[in-house]
């Protein structure tokens, strides 16, 4: 059994459980597939209405629950499928959103608790993005605890082991009139050093504090004016120095946000029925009101070739990192890419 209060156990658990499934062969195609926001599937499976409207059992607080809730905010270019076992337990939730990456969710029932994965995948097979180089991002991985049969606690940890770090959330639920109520929410920030775990930061996220001076209640941002303003920014024909430094100038003037996080990936990937290309990313990503986050993105695309295959990174920055443009500019992947033509630049903002 995992020691819930104890967080090296919990980030340990996580790491077991992510290592011990191959996101590239989950399989879904026992479960019913529904559409939410799909007036047939909504008709065919009353299941869906039901999720929607109330969260019977507490098991619906996974990533995509206010999105469920909110089934008028989904269209064709963002859609959210849900999976069911025969019992109409929800399974797995995936969500394919116009940016050609996918968000997907999945849950595994235990005797005491189950466990839910959040990833990011940039290609997944599954979801018709067939790649021989799959590349996955691990969100977070929540265990729901039970007690007489409805979730009492939901404790996650994030992969922020990239910054020596650990987050662990933790939330207490009770129940009114058959919705759950969360009663407690508690971030904390953990030091990963050689003598073990040393707590860091600590946050009331239902209380943040009252004077946003301090630095520390959380703000919310959706970077639409951010990415509005490097659109401006950005020509199809512009240079790979003169992009990265659009985004970076563009980063520099948005508004102070503790949370911030800026991330740099490179790698290859087909999406769909598109072509294979490299792609050159730069990320920003703030929280987002349903405790998500806001992610602005740069991708800037180049045609295949033996030089350029190889290329794989990703690294994530805190705020307040201020050598990440000087690790882009001595990365093998910039000096490879630097003089090549680039096919194309794309700047979108999406929501995990």
């Amino acid at each position: 059994m995992i020691d819930f209060n104890n967080a090296e156990n919990i980030d340990r658990a996580a790491k077991e459980f992510v290592s011990s499934h191959d996101l590239l062969t989950l399989d879904f195609s026992g479960y019913k597939k529904c559409q939410i926001g799909d007036e047939d599937d909504i008709a065919k499976y009353p299941a869906i209405k039901e999720l929607i409207n109330k969260d019977k059992h507490g098991e619906y607080l996974g990533s995509f629950y206010n999105q469920l809730k909110n089934e008028k905010s989904l269209d064709k270019e963002n859609s959210v499928y849900v999976y069911f076992d025969d019992d109409f337990r929800v399974m797995a939730v995936a969500r394919r959103s116009s940016s050609k990456s996918y968000v997907a969710e999945f849950f595994e029932y235990f005797e005491n608790y189950y466990v839910g994965l959040m990833f990011v995948a940039l290609a997944w097979g599954l979801l018709g993005c067939p790649s021989d180089k799959p590349d996955f991002l691990i969100v977070r991985v929540t265990f729901y605890v039970y007690d007489e049969g409805k979730v009492t606690r939901m404790i996650t940890a994030f992969d922020v082991s990239s910054l020596k770090k650990s987050r662990i959330d933790t939330a207490e639920l009770t129940y009114k009139d058959g919705e759950a109520v969360i009663i407690s929410s508690t971030a904390r920030i953990y030091k990963m050093l050689k003598s073990g775990f040393v707590l860091d930061k600590e946050r009331d996220k239902l209380n943040p504090p009252a004077n946003s001076s301090s630095g520390s209640k959380r703000r919310t941002d959706n970077q639409k004016k951010l990415c509005k303003k490097l659109e401006k920014k950005i020509e199809q024909n512009m240079s790979l120095d003169e992009a990265i430094q659009a985004f970076f100038d563009v980063v520099a003037e948005a508004k102070p946000n503790d949370e911030e996080m800026l991330l740099f990936e490179v790698g290859c990937f087909s999406f769909g029925e598109d072509s294979e290309n490299c792609y050159f990313s730069l990320v920003r990503q703030t929280p987002s009101p349903d405790d998500e986050f806001y992610q602005l993105h740069l991708d800037i695309q180049y045609d295949i070739c033996d030089e350029v295959r190889s290329l794989s990174e990703c690294e994530w920055y805190e705020k307040g990192d201020d050598d990440l443009q000087e690790h882009v500019k001595n990365s093998e992947a910039y000096n490879v890419l630097k003089d090549k033509t680039i096919k194309e630049i794309r700047v979108w903002v999406d929501e995990t």
